[in-house]
């Protein structure tokens, strides 16, 4: 195989971006489009000119199509990655990877006997300002971690969840804040910090009675080597604003924000890594979907797992739902 035809299942909110990753890849080509809504896959399939449909079921039965990315509301997620393997696909899936153990489980054992990559889009491991972290920490250019902190503010208000039929909604989104806004910082602070050993939550909802999952979280961290961690997020700021992290160490911090990695250290503060800046609404995503698309893609022409690994994003996922389950 030396080139990819992808197909999409789900034309939303997130589709631009992995669009994005299709088209920067030279040797992949976007074959066919499917969204439940007729317009809208055929409006993208227009742009794109590609074929669309609207039963999801011809994308997997299609013989020609390489790789599926599954861009559908979380509680989907397991049920068509299950069919796409079954149908001999190669999958890109949007996080969360799944919204119970028992989804988890059913999907790691499908792959585990499947010979196919399974992708999934934890793309803040690509950013340059998380490359140079870990690059810190593994080199121990700082010695001793001691503990870590996430703060995250976003602004999620009322017509965000009424104008879906799936968010807000327990059985379908599986949660809100933690496994839907908040995962990746999640993942992040035991990616860079080590194994977590413990972990405890408190969620809430404050601000939007209509749905039936929280909007607001807060996290203690107990990390194998003893090291503590915090972690707080809200959807109920006044705009999205940028992630903030913190790695304290006994010689120093690593810190996160506005997008640039700064390092202290015997009192001086340097500049170490900045992310690539994404424009518009949506900047606080970040650009890296691009970068962890191509790495799935490689990994499939090249026969390797890819850099993020399905058992990385279910042990992500887990770290969400062992919140959830206290």
């Amino acid at each position: 195989m030396d080139r990819l035809k992808i197909g999409i299942i789900g034309c939303g909110t997130i589709s631009p971006v992995h669009l994005d990753g299709i088209e920067s890849f030279e040797k992949a080509e976007l074959t066919v489009v499917c969204d439940i809504k007729e317009e809208l896959a055929k409006e993208l399939a227009r742009d794109k000119k590609c074929r669309y449909v609207t039963d999801y079921l011809q994308v997997l039965k299609d013989d020609t199509i390489d790789v599926v990315h599954i861009l559908l509301p979380h509680y989907l997620h397991v049920p068509i990655a299950l069919e796409a393997l079954e149908h001999g696909k190669h999958l890109v899936l949007e996080k969360p990877v799944g919204i119970s153990f028992e989804q988890l489980k059913q999907l790691k054992e499908k792959a585990d006997n499947r010979s196919l990559t399974v992708g999934v889009t934890l793309q803040n491991r690509f950013n340059p300002t998380t490359v140079k972290m870990k690059e810190i920490v593994e080199a121990n250019e700082l010695g001793k971690f001691i503990s870590s902190k996430g703060f995250l503010t976003w602004c999620r208000k009322d017509s965000y969840y009424s104008e879906s039929d799936w968010r807000g909604r327990l059985a379908k989104e599986g949660g809100g804040l933690l496994i839907n806004q908040a995962l990746h910082t999640v993942d992040l602070l035991e990616y860079i910090g080590g194994p977590v050993k413990s972990i405890k939550a408190q969620i809430a909802n404050y601000n939007h009675p209509e749905i039936e999952v929280e909007d607001t979280a807060m996290i203690s961290y107990t990390y194998e080597s003893g090291a503590i961690g915090s972690f707080y997020g809200s959807n109920n700021y006044g705009v999205d604003s940028q992630i903030e992290m913190g790695f304290v160490f006994e010689q120093g911090e690593l810190i996160l924000r506005d997008q640039q990695l700064y390092m202290v250290k015997d009192g001086k503060s340097e500049l170490k890594a900045s992310d690539l800046v994404k424009k518009g609404n949506k900047s606080y995503w970040g650009m890296s979907h691009q970068l962890i698309i191509k790495d799935i893609y490689e990994s499939i022409l090249e026969t390797r797992d890819p850099m993020v690994t399905l058992d990385d994003a279910i042990r992500a996922t887990e770290l969400v739902l062992q919140c959830y389950n206290q």
